[in-house]
């Protein structure tokens, strides 16, 4: 047997053999340990659990463009009611001016119409201006 010298001990051939050895057999001997697949009922229940969150988050989103088309619909009607309100407005006061009785009785002699003749019982005057204009008092 020789000896040998590694730093301050003396060791033994086979007793470095061994721990070689022993090295090596500790890569060679390692045990993988790999996860089991999941069985089959687990991977149903987590596939219709994944399905059922897509199908509410869905329905959710699907709600939420129904509610946003909705209100864009009330906010495009709220807009044509103003148009539609100044609008009245508007003819309004152009009925109110086309229905003034000085303008009327101003039009009528443009058109040749006659002055109706007046009744005792009228109350209001009908006085006619230097340059054919017509005023009721």
């Amino acid at each position: 047997m020789s000896l040998q010298m590694h730093g301050n001990l003396a060791l033994n051939d086979r007793h470095v053999e061994k721990q070689q050895q022993t090295k090596t057999e500790r890569n060679v001997t390692r045990k993988v340990n790999r996860a089991k697949p999941l069985p089959t009922p687990e991977k149903i229940v987590y596939l219709a659990t994944v399905f059922a969150f897509c199908l509410v988050a869905g329905l959710i989103a699907f709600r939420y463009t129904a509610i946003f088309e909705v209100n864009t619909q009330i906010v495009q009607t709220e807009t044509q009611i103003h148009q539609l309100q100044d609008n009245t407005a508007l003819l309004k006061n152009e009925i109110a001016s086309l229905q003034d009785p000085e303008r009327l009785i101003e039009t009528g002699i443009q058109l040749g119409l006659s002055l109706p003749q007046l009744t005792p019982t009228t109350t209001k005057t009908i006085v006619a201006g230097d340059q054919g204009q017509i005023a009721i008092r």
